[in-house]
């Protein structure tokens, strides 16, 4: 079994599939080994881990099978496989505890015998070297460039463009007014309108498109989206932020990555300040509206367990809405909320929340009354199977006294090399030079060594979390016929969020 993955960026470099492909099958070849298939993952990261690559989770899926469907994965070089730690050692661990090895075609290493499980080991630790130094670098060259004030890429927010684009260590922001279509101008006139009506949102971004005043990208205004642009940091407070440990875009992987005590993990923050947009009175004006808009008292609003979980007709998912007139309960179709002001929207009905509700929940507690269906769809749910389970405490155990050995070797080497310079009588600063070139590659294994174990413990724990999940689906089916069939609808979403529940339309719902 062959596995190959280029990045988008190796994509656009040139770099391809085939090439990779070709080196494999050779090796292969010279092994005299038969090729039974071909996985392969394009402009994925190897920074992803099991569970982010197509190709590379079905490739796992199809390992697990009985018998084994294959007995080595050939790739190229450790880096297809991961350029971390975590991504390496875990994929390569999961397949060892199912009894498959990997073998890296292009250094002729595999991991079946001890000797190449520790160069692959070795190739590795240098690969993750070479790419944190490469990460290092880049990080290291923005950070110094939003600090002295620079643009560090990227789209710029709107209202601004790019000035001296291209130019190494030149690059700002500047206002892009430079005519009445400027992006500047046109959300300058999207605070008089705003102003003129209240904070109307919807209202404005429809006489923005009857000005043909349309978005940076030429599509006609929605409320939403002229709400984000006007509400920036960079319209309100004249600056953006690097680095910024509270961007909403962290949990979908394009903001700062942040170290496990919450700050950036590559940098400190940077205030980067702009030429603002308004002048003080017009912004203090802009932000008495803004004040003075509806707000919204969620205590005032029940709770919808199935919002977000109901997939509609049109391909987009209900949410809940109760109705202010009546009091109804609803779920109601994303799709009737226009793209922009006087787009079409979608004919999905309303549904009636304290019906699908019921029906949902129904469902739910006859599945967790049932204890052979419950178990299958926990080991589902959970990625449980009967066989290769890792065995976390002997791969612990290993490493320990790999380390165990090395130091004593280290101390070995101390020994001897104390020896060697007291029988040289070398000066104390040759002493010690002796003693660094002897023991540095000892001290390099302990610390790889060191590491990986760290990341066998990591995931031990991370297991024992997933065993944790499969004993509380267990514990709902002990539940299922006492209490869960009268669970209040504001604890049911806890229990849904645990079987990860979705409901799919599949026709049109009779209004109630």
């Amino acid at each position: 079994m062959t596995y190959t993955r280029v990045s988008t960026e190796e994509q656009k470099k040139g770099y391809g599939i085939a090439a990779q492909d070709k080196k494999n099958l050779a090796y292969i070849d010279r092994k005299d080994w038969d090729h039974v298939g071909t996985f392969c993952d394009e402009g994925l990261s190897g920074s992803l881990e099991m569970g982010s690559r197509e190709d590379y989770d079905r490739l796992m899926a199809e390992a697990s099978r009985t018998p084994k469907p294959f007995d080595v994965v050939t790739v190229t070089n450790t880096d297809r496989i991961g350029r971390t730690e975590r991504a390496f050692y875990r994929w390569v661990w999961a397949l060892e505890d199912l009894g498959i090895f990997v073998a890296l075609s292009i250094r002729d290493i595999d991991n079946t015998t001890k000797q190449g499980r520790e160069a692959m080991r070795g190739e590795a630790d240098y690969a993750f070297r070479e790419y944190e130094r490469i990460r290092e670098r880049t990080q290291g060259g923005l950070q110094e460039k939003a600090e002295s004030g620079g643009w560090t890429g990227g789209r710029p927010p709107m209202g601004w463009r790019i000035e001296n684009r291209g130019v190494k260590k030149e690059s700002r922001l500047a206002l892009d007014d430079d005519d009445t279509k400027g992006s500047a101008w046109t959300l300058r006139r999207a605070r008089e309108l705003l102003v003129a009506n209240g904070g109307n949102w919807s209202k404005a971004g429809g006489r923005l498109n009857e000005e043909k005043l349309f978005t940076r990208s030429g599509k006609p205004w929605s409320g939403d989206n002229l709400k984000l642009r006007m509400t920036s940091d960079a319209v309100l407070k004249g600056h953006v932020v690097f680095r910024n440990p509270n961007s909403r875009y962290i949990a979908s992987g394009r903001g700062a990555k942040l170290t496990p005590d919450g700050r950036p993990e590559h940098g400190q923050t940077v205030i980067i300040p702009l030429e603002p947009i308004f002048t003080p009175d017009e912004l203090e004006a802009f932000k008495r509206v803004l004040r003075k808009g509806p707000q919204r008292n969620r205590d005032d609003w029940s709770t919808y367990p199935l919002s977000r979980r109901i997939a509609s007709l049109c391909g987009k998912h209900y949410n809940g809405n109760i109705q202010t007139a009546t009091g109804l309960r609803r779920y109601r179709c994303t799709g009737k909320i226009p793209a922009y002001v006087g787009a079409p929207i979608c004919s999905c009905s309303e549904i009636d929340a304290d019906t699908i509700e019921k029906y949902v929940w129904t469902g739910v507690t006859k599945l967790l009354g049932e204890p052979q269906k419950l178990e299958e769809f926990a080991q589902e749910l959970v990625g449980l199977s009967t066989d290769g389970q890792p065995n976390h405490e002997a791969r612990i155990e290993e490493l320990d006294r790999q380390i165990k050995v090395q130091k004593r070797a280290h101390a070995l080497v101390l020994s001897t090399t104390a020896v060697q310079a007291a029988r040289e009588e070398l000066t104390p600063e040759e002493s010690q030079d002796l003693v660094t070139e002897a023991t540095a590659p000892i001290g390099q294994e302990i610390a790889r060594l060191t590491k990986e174990r760290e990341e066998a413990i990591a995931w031990k724990h991370e297991s024992a979390q997933v065993e944790e999940r499969a004993r509380d689906l267990k514990e709902l089916a002990r539940l299922a016929r006492q209490e869960l069939p009268n669970m209040a609808t504001d604890d049911q979403d806890e229990v849904l969020r645990l079987l990860k529940v979705t409901v799919t339309v599949l026709s049109a719902v009779p209004v109630v």
